[in-house]
């Protein structure tokens, strides 16, 4: 499995979710690959998304992979599911980031201010004038993934939830398996600060349940991966 950290394509690397990838190892029971990549403003887009479909392919020698991230992660995780690298039996995203140009309801942007400023400032650094609506940036735009399943846990307190809802009804209406949970009194992140407890243990068990009935083999701890060369 491959596993695409956090941070709005700016924060976030192998140190901080270092701890995170070693949960899902242990509660999955499969060996888990960190992937790296560079962030913005000093590698702006699309070095993220190169970086990650790079580690992608590496990873891919192996057989079949299981792509998962969670926010900016789950972006990539998305995208590179449409390159056909490999078989992907399921995607695992964890309150996705899925589509840059930020097509807010009036309503969301109004009952998240804050989200939506620290949000948009993380995409402006990142696209760096390029279009929002390149699907490597918003790969939501390209429909439905080439899985069997996808699993979706989202943040009751996240403006994102409600693009990343729109994404699973698509992903049905296309035959997709989607398992969508979304975990009350979260906020954007919980999984990485570990907030509420009870939460992040939901989603491991989740995840660990829809992967247990793809296949039995067993795996082993996590390990790291970076997704570029410098």
């Amino acid at each position: 499995m491959a596993w695409f950290h956090g941070g709005g394509f700016v924060t976030g690397g192998l140190a901080t979710h270092s701890r995170v990838a070693g949960r899902i190892a242990y509660a999955l029971g499969r060996t888990v690959a960190l992937v790296g990549y560079r962030l913005a403003p000093e590698h702006p887009f699309p070095a993220a998304f190169d970086d990650a479909r790079r580690g992608a392919q590496r990873l891919s020698d192996r057989g079949p992979l299981i792509l998962g991230g969670d926010s900016a992660g789950a972006n990539l995780a998305l995208g590179v599911s449409h390159l056909g690298l490999a078989e992907v039996p399921a995607l695992l995203l964890a309150y996705p980031f899925l589509d840059l140009s930020m097509g807010w309801s009036p309503e969301t942007r109004a009952a998240f201010p804050e989200d939506w400023a620290r949000l948009d400032a993380y995409r402006r650094l990142y696209l760096a004038g390029a279009d929002p609506d390149d699907p490597r940036a918003s790969p939501a735009s390209l429909g439905a993934p080439p899985v069997a399943r996808v699993a979706l846990a989202l943040a009751d307190r996240d403006p994102l939830a409600e693009e990343a809802r729109a994404f699973a009804a698509d992903a049905r209406r296309a035959g997709v398996e989607v398992f969508e949970h979304i975990h009350p009194r979260t906020r954007h992140g919980f999984l990485l600060r570990d907030d509420p407890p009870s939460a992040v243990d939901r989603l491991l068990t989740d995840f660990a349940a829809i992967l247990a009935t793809r296949d039995s083999e067993p795996r082993t701890a996590g390990t790291a991966t970076e997704g570029h060369h410098e």
